[in-house]
């Protein structure tokens, strides 16, 4: 289309330019056209107004810039209209653009919706905000105070200013199956309009490896081992909870030194832990201590950390091959345990020894960030 329209200028300093529509919301369906004059706040605090002429489906507006800061974007306006803004830099800097008679149209950003991503697991629920690129806030609290979730989501968020989320992506130790991910999601219905559930072991490698193929060795609390292939297809091994499985984790690595150290009658500690609480939690604490013994050389704690580092490492050979993935396989991590560089060093060994050679890649982001950023893809698509 055609910009009719006229640039006046003053002797002010140059002002910097706002933001483009698609920075903060990537669902270009929030740009609207309408027939109004769009009134911007430039990232200096200054006003600036546009109007630009709007005769078809195109249109264009030159925004004020300073020398160094030279750009174009494009986004789509709901309906298929397509507009562009054009930058064009001047000396004295743009304070005003101003038509000339014609059919007057702007362009308008519609607010980005808030979103949610949660991550359940077994110590800890995490809880972060986002409204399109913003990050409005995060929580952590212990999974032992948190109680329905169906309760506790909606009224948390309702309580930091976050409530009417347009979207809840939330990851839940103990969830696998469609089944279970559609209870779940039944039970958050107030929490958002749209909501989708997946494991936490499915989030955290989500959020560790971008959403490529890989495996991911999670060991915090409890243990679990997942891949994903270029296909898209799942495997996992171990993550069975705390009375079948969970090799490798805290909670197992504390169970092995209360069962190494406990004899005859000095019992007591070992019982008050059993006894307390949250005993799971409470025996998954120890760990930290566990593998700083096996550091300094302890032969019984070096006994316990070497055999959870090579029960790690046969899951992820399990999930290999269930994957048929050829070599090398991208791994990462997450979880408390595999933090320590030390033990995660043990695990890396373990698996080469295995035979599999693996590119150790460092976790691009923490799982309830990646479940926040689906969140907002999920939103965009619903709109």
């Amino acid at each position: 289309m055609r910009i009719c329209a006229r640039l006046r200028t003053d002797d002010s300093a140059p002002v910097s330019p706002p933001r483009s529509f698609g920075d903060a919301c990537p669902d270009t369906s929030m740009i609207r056209i309408t027939r109004t004059t769009a009134r911007w706040t430039t990232s200096r605090g200054e006003a600036v107004e546009a109007v630009a002429a709007a005769t078809s489906s195109r249109a264009a507006m030159d925004f004020p810039m300073t020398p160094r800061e030279v750009s174009t974007s494009h986004a789509s306006a709901r309906g298929g209209a397509s507009v562009g803004f054009r930058v064009s830099v001047f000396a004295g800097g743009v304070r005003r653009i101003i038509a000339a008679p014609c059919v007057m149209s702007a362009i308008r950003r519609a607010p980005c919706p808030i979103v949610l991503g949660a991550d359940v697991g077994a110590s800890w629920v995490r809880l972060v905000a986002r409204r399109g690129d913003r990050r409005l806030g995060a929580l952590r609290i212990p999974a032992t105070l948190v109680g329905d979730l169906g309760i506790f989501l909606p009224r948390t968020a309702r309580a930091r200013g976050w409530g009417r989320a347009a979207a809840l992506v939330l990851g839940s130790r103990g969830i696998w199956t469609a089944t279970e991910r559609r209870a779940l999601a039944r039970r958050l219905a107030r929490a958002a309009r749209h909501i989708e559930v997946l494991s936490d072991a499915q989030i955290a490698h989500l959020g560790a490896l971008g959403g490529e193929s890989g495996v991911l060795i999670l060991a915090g609390t409890g243990s679990i081992v997942i891949g994903r292939d270029r296909a898209g297809r799942w495997a996992r091994a171990g993550g069975f909870g705390p009375l079948l499985g969970d090799e490798g984790s805290g909670f197992w690595l504390g169970r092995a030194w209360l069962r190494a150290t406990t004899q005859g009658e000095d019992f007591l500690p070992a019982r008050h832990l059993i006894q307390s609480r949250d005993p799971v939690r409470r025996i998954a604490a120890l760990a930290a201590g566990v593998v700083a013994r096996a550091r300094r050389g302890d032969p019984r704690a070096r006994r316990i950390v070497a055999e959870a580092q090579r029960d790690l490492a046969a899951q992820a050979l399990d999930v290999v091959r269930q994957l048929r993935m050829r070599t090398p396989v991208t791994v990462s991590w997450a979880g408390s345990v595999l933090e320590e560089a030390w033990f995660r060093a043990g695990v890396a060994r373990a698996l080469r020894r295995l035979g599999v050679r693996a590119r150790w890649h460092p976790p691009a982001m923490a799982p309830v960030e990646a479940a926040a950023h689906r969140a907002v893809t999920l939103a965009g698509r619903r709109r």
